[in-house]
């Protein structure tokens, strides 16, 4: 492991996120300097909290509004690899142009820009989403498998009309991914650029909370198999597939480690396996028996989309946590934060 002063630099966009705070972590463990942008001085008072011991090797800055002109000019200097993670991930906006659609968009030309402005910066690695992948307007296809070569074909017209938040979502890494490789073609910037495309996220939250309502909306998606009527909808159009947040974090660094011939324009489907609420609950029932009685009458699957993870696992050696294992480590934390939760209360 090299010296602290010595190790390579990195910048990881939306620190106290989900998959940011397992990559930051990832990063500090394998001997990487990390700088990580924050939105409030708060956010990074509370991670550098939760992890003290990492305080010599992360570096907080602010970053209040990704959509500023020049967010990350300051952020990006002497940085040799970006990742940026950061991107609107909520379902509950008022505007889709103005509080999804152009957040997410110009938090990466932002990004961009400012790297390709800074000369020391060597890579930059994206995280998209399968969200830029499936088709709403097709999906669950049964019999198609879905790769990179796979574009959600939504419009910025129909997203900015729309009144479903889930297809506006979907649109809004679209517009985003693609606009990094526009980017790409239009500029031939001399780093390399590789976007990571995982689905939904499941997985232990490493970054701080302090009750159930302050976890990410992927982690919690699990806990809507819990006290309700029937079992939900499986987010993103009735179906879905999952990576674990340590394997997803595990292909960024990947992707920063490996020969640049090999990752630049490259963009990697990151699925570790299907995913339905339905299998999940099935999973929660079977190794949660004394929260069995709180999921309802599980129904049958649902025919859907198979898909390819190849490229990552044949360029990046990656393999894949198992899907119990996944669902069964988020739910059991997800019931101890309710358990503190309500102990707290009393």
């Amino acid at each position: 492991m090299p010296s602290v002063d010595s190790a390579p630099l990195a910048l990881v966009t939306g620190g106290s996120g989900f998959l940011a705070s397992s990559l930051v972590l990832l990063l500090l463990e394998r001997g990487w300097r990390v700088r990580s942008t924050f939105r409030s001085k708060s956010r990074a008072d509370a991670w550098l909290a939760k992890y003290p011991q990492w305080k010599e090797q992360l570096e907080p800055v602010m970053v209040e509004d990704m959509q500023w002109s020049g967010a990350y000019d300051s952020a990006i200097r002497g940085v040799e690899v970006v990742f940026h993670a950061a991107s609107p991930f909520t379902m509950s906006f008022k505007d889709n142009e103005r509080d999804m659609l152009v957040p997410a968009r110009e938090g990466c030309l932002n990004m961009l820009q400012a790297a390709h402005a800074e000369p020391s910066v060597k890579r930059v690695i994206v995280t998209s989403s399968f969200a830029a992948v499936t088709s709403p307007h097709l999906d669950p296809r049964p019999g198609h498998t879905y790769t990179e070569q796979d574009w959600n074909p939504s419009t910025w017209e129909e997203a900015v009309a729309s009144k479903d938040p889930h297809f506006v979502y979907l649109a809004s890494k679209t517009f985003a991914e693609q606009a990094v490789w526009k980017f790409v073609e239009d500029n031939k910037p001399s780093f390399t650029v590789t976007t990571i495309v995982p689905p939904v996220i499941l997985g232990r939250p490493l970054q701080p909370f302090s009750s159930m309502s302050d976890i990410n909306q992927s982690s919690r998606v699990l806990w809507r198999n819990v006290d309700c009527e029937s079992i939900p909808a499986t987010p993103a159009y009735n179906l879905q597939v999952c990576v674990d947040v340590a394997d997803c974090a595990l292909c960024h660094v990947l992707a920063a480690e490996a020969e640049p011939s090999v990752v630049d324009k490259k963009r990697y489907l990151t699925i570790g396996s299907s995913f339905t609420q339905t299998s999940a609950a099935r999973i929660i029932v079977k190794h949660f028996p004394e929260h069995a009685k709180r999921v309802p009458p599980i129904p049958e699957e649902l025919e859907h989309y198979s898909y390819s993870s190849a490229l990552v696992e044949k360029d990046l050696g990656i393999k894949w946590r198992s899907y119990k294992d996944t669902v069964v480590e988020t739910f059991n934390h997800l019931a101890e934060v309710e358990a503190a939760t309500l102990a707290a209360k009393e």
